[in-house]
């Protein structure tokens, strides 16, 4: 998948500013973030310290994301919101994600009781915090589909029942495998 496939429509504003800070770099240094450029997407934004992939932190959760989980989420633990037997799906995806450069769009949806939680889309395109090296940061935008209930409370009885997922070639190419098969073995 590239940039500017349809399906990332709903993440221009996104996708536009990453592009416009990287130039001819492959991936832009967070720290050329400007979020008056964002501004109608700033409050879905979030930002994530992916150095650590076991325990990726939330470094920024925008104004609108507090009421999806419950609770501001600066700050945290990511893999704290994701379903236990997805973990090791979240580690390799970002393991693939920081090693080969590109970005990320899922569709996800997880249900409880029979019942849609949440159903939603997400891009995420990496960020570095210096000139040289690997990415250790992404910046993500999620738009909601269907949302009931929060992602913290009953997250471990909830169920992953469909995701699609997708590299987005940033200029780098995009790892071999599937990040919907990534880390089943793990």
């Amino acid at each position: 998948m590239l940039l500017h496939d349809p399906k990332l429509a709903f993440a221009q504003d996104l996708i536009g500013h990453w592009t416009t800070i990287r130039g001819s770099a492959l991936v832009p240094l967070k720290d050329r973030i400007d979020p008056s450029e964002m501004r109608r997407v700033l409050p879905f934004i979030m930002i994530m310290d992916v150095s650590e992939p076991d325990a990726p932190m939330v470094r920024l959760a925008g104004t609108a994301l507090r009421p999806r989980y419950g609770q501001e989420i600066t700050g945290t633990d990511w893999s704290k919101f994701t379903m236990p037997e997805n973990r090791p799906r979240m580690r390799a995806i970002i393991t693939m994600l920081t090693s080969q450069p590109c970005g990320l769009y899922y569709r996800f949806k997880a249900s409880a009781d029979g019942d849609i939680m949440r159903e939603a889309e997400t891009v995420a395109l990496p960020l570095l915090t210096q000139e040289a090296g690997p990415p250790s940061m992404m910046i993500g935008l999620t738009r909601d589909i269907a949302l009931r209930g929060i992602a913290g409370p009953g997250l471990d009885a909830a169920r992953l029942d469909a995701l699609v997922a997708e590299f987005i070639d940033i200029g780098a190419g995009i790892p071999g495998g599937s990040p919907v098969e990534a880390g089943r073995d793990s």
